[in-house]
């Protein structure tokens, strides 16, 4: 299953530790837009539930355990986010996209 999750980064660097992201479970991520709980962040994920989602995330986003959720939606398998949000070269080796 597909996650598109979002949540609020606070510090002052909202790249993961790794780049590309040491989980492969992480597909895609991108800064989103800003607002006053710090930067929004975007990602796509491969994960079996939400649960293990978030757990990915916090793989390469320590900061991420006790952050504020924007939202976290199950999405079909194979399902890829519009062209507001362009994938780089790992993320299409990742998700086979384009």
């Amino acid at each position: 299953m597909r996650y598109w999750i979002s949540w609020w980064h606070q510090g002052d660097d909202p790249r993961p530790l790794h780049y590309p992201p040491l989980n492969p479970r992480v597909l895609g991520w991108w800064r989103s837009g800003y607002g006053d709980l710090g930067v929004s962040i975007c990602a796509l994920v491969e994960a079996k539930d939400e649960s293990q989602a978030r757990a990915a995330v916090a793989t390469d986003w320590p900061e991420s355990v006790g952050a504020e959720w924007r939202f976290v939606e199950e999405k079909q398998q194979g399902w890829l986010p519009n062209d507001r949000f362009p994938m780089s070269g790992w993320m299409q080796q990742r998700t086979g996209g384009e």
